[in-house]
């Protein structure tokens, strides 16, 4: 056992230094603007990533907790650096694996997890979207006069993003929007070889609906997880305003906000792997066209610093304890 865990060590750190060298520009890219911004920046960016952590990981607990009383707010906490870091590992692929991983790890069954991680993502999604329209909502003539030429895009885009909510949430709610997906499955795959795949589709459905109709019982705990959700993404946003304020970029805190939510939503609908490059290339192209300023890509550097590189960082040492600590236990 012993001889085991240590293998799994070796293993994980060479992922690591792949990672790393996979990464390599970019991270030499972002720690050379890091060091170019004020140390008040620095120590604002970081406090702000870790209470956007923090709020993450309590919104997560809130969830597991349906499930097992004794989840704790730092066993939420943990879980989504945990996730952060194979995030990346997995180029996004893993992350919702892993995320079941850690929760049965904590005494909740991969069934539940698999509730809990899909639950999570759909209020996630449902905030970034009621964020946004809030934005658009009192800043729609900034909006209109900075983007005029892309507002086909952005309506099209956000028209997606509500579909793609209102898809969650009938997944988490509807019996028969889940008849209608099995029925159109069962239609369009007909080797009998898939059949116990869909069956076990239909199962898990099945428990994600079930699931979300006793967390829904409690609305208190919908509100509540929404409301810290749009403070989550303040939070967020509000870095992206110091990144830029930080490389001189002239543009004030709501102009800046809301076109990091615009860029969250567009963002959204690109499949790229774990958001690599999408997010750049919509928060380089929108606030480029606001400031014309090449300083916009520092802040975005700055910005990836916050929402990307540091929970990986966290994760990263975590998962390299956690595995010492599991060797050391064996010993």
């Amino acid at each position: 056992m012993k001889k085991k865990n240590i293998l799994k060590l070796i293993f994980l750190l060479l992922i690591i230094l792949i990672v790393c060298s996979i990464f390599k520009d970019s991270l030499s890219s972002i720690f050379n603007q890091i060091k170019d911004i004020s140390f008040y920046g620095f120590i604002s960016v970081l406090i702000l990533s870790i209470m956007y952590s923090i709020i993450e990981g309590f919104n997560l607990s809130i969830l597991a907790k349906q499930f097992n009383s004794k989840f704790k707010i730092i066993n939420g906490i943990l879980c989504y650096f945990y996730t952060s870091f194979y995030k990346t590992v997995t180029m996004g692929s893993g992350s919702y694996v892993f995320s079941i991983y850690y929760l049965q790890k904590n005494n909740i069954c991969p069934s539940q997890g698999i509730d809990v991680s899909t639950l999570n993502y759909v209020l996630n999604k449902l905030s970034v979207l009621l964020f946004a329209t809030i934005c658009i909502f009192f800043n729609h003539e900034f909006i209109y006069e900075k983007y005029f030429n892309y507002i086909t895009f952005i309506s099209i885009v956000y028209v997606i993003t509500i579909l793609i909510v209102v898809s969650l949430i009938f997944l988490c709610i509807s019996k028969k929007f889940h008849k209608l997906l099995i029925n159109l499955l069962n239609k369009l795959i007909k080797r009998n070889k898939y059949k116990q795949q869909i069956k076990y589709i239909q199962s898990e459905i099945s428990n994600i609906r079930n699931s979300s109709m006793i967390i829904l019982r409690n609305k208190k705990v919908i509100l509540f997880q929404i409301s810290m959700n749009l403070i989550k993404y303040l939070i967020l946003y509000y870095i992206s305003y110091i990144a830029l304020r930080e490389m001189n970029v002239a543009i004030n805190v709501h102009q800046a906000i809301t076109i990091t939510s615009l860029v969250t939503i567009l963002a959204g609908v690109i499949p790229t792997p774990a958001g690599i490059a999408s997010i750049e290339f919509v928060y380089v192209l929108l606030f480029s066209i606001v400031t014309n300023s090449v300083n916009v890509v520092s802040a975005m550097l700055i910005y990836r610093f916050s929402s990307f590189i540091f929970p990986f960082l966290i994760g990263g040492i975590y998962v390299i304890l956690d595995k010492i600590i599991s060797i050391t236990k064996v010993t």
